[in-house]
């Protein structure tokens, strides 16, 4: 009994019971292979077998094990991890292993796919002083609150996963604030920065390119799609431009929230904007942000019609797939999946600049669902690929305005015909989603084809689609 000293300090509640089961054995017995046929027996059991066989002693508490369901075992020629994983297999149980001894100990708990949580808060400015009204929104949702005469704020019924808080208050610059539910409930601090601008007087010196940078922005950030024609931005005037001559580079930013009109979907969006780039000499748009819905008013015939241009608009967009490749249904909803290749253009003229030097090759195999998603964590999968994913999606043709976007049209097969096609270019790996089509790491990708022709006209909220 020389070694129990070596045992760790364990401190266990009144009226539980520790078990250590010792048995002196030489080392050859160590290396011996355990072998275990067993039926309807209780784990106690099964745990003095390997004890006899390996020289190995086992340290647990009683409770673990009384309520457990007589088990049946069947290892041959096992080593003793092996043979733990397979008899702790499906149960609520693990196991550490230090100096001989075999520690059993209930698996952590993590969170339930179908459980609850609360992000609750307080508002204050710098001094820590409440800020009472404060409007604490959801980005990407319709859900949001205001905080109370104390500043404080609460936002219930949340599945686990990640969330933005957008913060409005009059006098103070809006703020964010991305917090991640796992376990349970968040309460979280936010303070507020007053804005010196409002107070003071500012002139403005009249921008004569104004109009024209305003109508680019508008078009890469509203979109082109016939939803955008029925989108305005209410207060432009917020947003402020900055031309680099020499990169071609249009960059816009803004000290507020920009509010969009939808009158397609019938949404009023407010999005706080945090970057936007359009760079010219590259023809290429890159812009993020939060946004926040609210209910447009509108007759029974409008709310009839905003009904079904929000399914469409739903229907083949990046929420739409990965909420699809999450419940492995991809394909029941109209997706096909395939790889696009790039491969060095050996057919090139060593002085020809007209050929290009790769080539994007389509893989005809398709690619299966579950083969490309793993499950990465409670709530949360991913998918990883080399080169890039090419999608189709066949629930929807590509309308007419699309083929005048030359530049967002991809190379199909003839059977594809106008088909919804897309190619989504893993820039991080992996790339992880949940269950309601959320990316939780945006920046891990970028969208080629329809899903960059669609843009802010075309997106509705993340609980658009009841999951539950």
């Amino acid at each position: 009994m020389g070694y129990l000293g070596k045992l760790p300090n364990l401190i266990f509640s009144p009226g539980s019971v520790v078990f250590l089961l010792f048995l002196m054995y030489s080392n050859a017995c160590n290396a011996q292979k355990i072998n275990i046929q067993l039926n309807r027996v209780k784990l106690e059991f099964v745990f003095g077998e390997i004890r006899k066989q390996s020289g190995y002693d086992f340290l647990y508490n009683n409770a673990l094990t009384e309520d457990l369901k007589p088990v049946n075992i069947s290892v041959k020629d096992a080593d003793i991890n092996e043979a733990l994983n397979a008899i702790l297999a499906g149960m609520p149980l693990t196991y550490t292993i230090s100096d001989k001894i075999i520690m059993i100990k209930a698996k952590p708990k993590v969170a339930s796919v179908s459980q609850t949580y609360t992000i609750s808060g307080a508002v204050k400015d710098k001094d820590g002083q409440a800020l009472p009204g404060a409007a604490v929104l959801l980005g990407g949702y319709k859900i949001g609150t205001v905080a109370d005469t104390h500043g404080k704020f609460q936002i219930s019924n949340l599945r686990a996963g990640k969330y933005d808080l957008l913060i409005q208050m009059v006098g103070y610059f809006p703020a964010n604030k991305s917090l991640l539910i796992s376990t349970g409930s968040v309460d979280t601090q936010i303070i507020l920065t007053e804005n010196i601008k409002l107070l003071n007087v500012v002139v403005v010196r009249p921008d004569p390119r104004r109009s024209k940078f305003l109508k680019v922005f508008e078009e890469s950030f509203l979109g082109t799609t016939p939803n955008a024609l029925k989108c305005k931005i209410l207060n432009p005037n917020v947003i402020d431009f900055e031309y680099d001559e020499e990169k071609q580079m249009l960059s816009a930013h803004t000290d507020e929230f920009i509010v969009v009109e939808n009158k397609a979907l019938g949404y009023r969006i407010r999005y706080l904007l945090r970057s936007f780039k359009k760079d010219g000499k590259n023809k290429l748009v890159y812009f993020y942000g939060y946004p926040y819905f609210e209910e447009m008013t509108g007759s029974k015939r409008d709310k009839i019609r905003y009904q079904a241009k929000r399914m469409e608009a739903y229907k083949g967009s990046p929420e739409h797939l990965f909420s699809s490749l999450y419940n492995n249904s991809h394909q029941q909803e109209g997706y096909l999946l395939n790889k696009l290749v790039k491969r060095v253009n050996t057919n090139k003229p060593a002085n020809s600049t007209k050929e290009p030097d790769t080539l994007r090759l389509l893989d005809r195999t398709e690619i299966l669902g579950d083969t490309l998603v793993k499950q990465d964590s409670i709530g949360l999968k991913r998918i990883s690929f080399t080169d890039a994913l090419y999608v189709v999606f066949t629930g929807e043709k590509e309308n007419k305005t699309y083929f005048k976007n030359s530049s967002f049209k991809i190379n199909r097969p003839p059977e594809y015909s106008n088909y919804q096609i897309s190619v989504i270019h893993r820039l991080k790996s992996p790339i992880r989603f949940y269950r309601n089509g959320r990316i939780f790491n945006p920046a891990a990708v970028v969208f080629e084809g329809y899903s960059a022709y669609e843009r802010i006209a075309d997106m509705v909220p993340m609980d658009y689609m009841s999951l539950d």
